[in-house]
């Protein structure tokens, strides 16, 4: 880990007081961090959120390289579901057709947000997860009977 970056950690990131944080990141902490500072010694996820950032503030293309490589390797569900939201920002034909396909992803809330995240209606990933089998071993339920309609009919 370089110096800058350690510092950078130190003095804001695990500032134990609010006066070190209040008025925001010290930008002459910031000025003295490089890109690769930051996306080399990051988790997955956390590359993604920093190139998301850089791509945001100068539109640098490398950025959308990072999304690509780095979305896939991203095991978690929960922090990749975060991610899927950040993707269409990316503005590009291969970012977004990497997020269609997370509509066919195994995990029913990594499906659904997907197609959340593209603007797209849920409702064809719900019914995939209804009607195949596995819907029962990802907890999402049933159409549920009511207990009248059991006693007194559908109807």
């Amino acid at each position: 880990m370089t110096d800058n970056l350690e510092i950078f950690r130190r003095d804001f990131l695990n500032a134990n007081t609010w006066a070190q944080r209040k008025d925001g990141v010290p930008l002459y902490l910031i000025d003295k961090l490089t890109p690769e500072d930051l996306l080399t010694n990051s988790s997955k996820n956390m590359k993604l959120i920093i190139a998301h950032s850089i791509f945001q503030i100068c539109q640098d293309s490398k950025m959308i390289d990072i999304a690509l490589e780095e979305t896939p390797e991203i095991t978690n569900p929960t922090n990749l579901i975060d991610i899927l939201y950040l993707l269409p920002d990316f503005n590009d034909e291969r970012v977004n057709a990497m997020l269609n396909n997370f509509r066919d992803h195994q995990e029913y809330l990594v499906a659904y947000n997907a197609a959340r995240a593209l603007g797209l209606s849920t409702d064809e990933v719900v019914e995939k997860f209804r009607s195949t089998s596995s819907s029962t071993e990802r907890n999402l339920p049933k159409a549920k009977i009511k207990w009248w309609q059991k006693i007194f009919g559908a109807g």
